[in-house]
């Protein structure tokens, strides 16, 4: 007589029952992994975003705005940048795209990390041709742009001379 191997059916549930139990162990891990991952690709697509229009900015010698847009056609004053943004060359009334000025990039919103900017660059975020970022009134621009998923941060943080740099926040979202 022939033996038949193979898993009992006790062998297979125990079996099914460890993999069930590492997956629950796993699953909170890896929500924080992908949350960190999504938040990480956001501020590096923003932090290129004001780099191309610094760099377009001192290569062009004029003035390159970034503006919050909800349908990358004009800026709009309301919202945070997480509806998306719009690189252009602004020629026309600073710091509004107006008829003048034509886009150079448009991006995409991104529904669940928020992206907002403290009161310097909530509006927009302009540079020079000598790559400082400046207001309409001519007066420098620094400020700091702030991005939140769950219980993961970053800032993007604009200087005076034009320069951002990325600074990754080991504390939750705040309000």
């Amino acid at each position: 007589m022939r033996r038949i191997s193979g898993f009992t059916l006790f062998e297979l549930l125990i079996t099914l029952m460890l993999a069930a139990l590492v997956s629950a162990m796993a699953l909170p891990v890896m929500s924080t992994l992908v949350e960190r991952s999504r938040l990480t690709e956001v501020s590096n697509t923003l932090h290129q975003a004001l780099r191309y229009a610094r760099s377009e900015a001192v290569s062009r010698n004029e003035r390159i705005t970034v503006c919050k847009s909800a349908d990358g056609l004009q800026c709009t004053d309301g919202g945070g940048y997480d509806q998306g943004w719009v690189v252009f060359r602004d020629v026309g009334v600073a710091g509004r795209l107006d008829t003048a000025d034509s886009i150079l990039q448009v991006y995409a919103g991104s529904s669940d990390i928020s992206v907002s900017g403290n009161r310097p660059v909530r509006k927009y975020i302009s540079f020079v041709g000598s790559g400082a970022s400046q207001f309409a009134s001519g007066a420098f621009q620094a400020g700091t742009i702030s991005l939140c998923s769950g219980d993961q941060s970053s800032k993007l943080i604009l200087s005076r001379t034009g320069r951002v740099r990325a600074e990754a926040q080991d504390a939750p979202c705040l309000g």
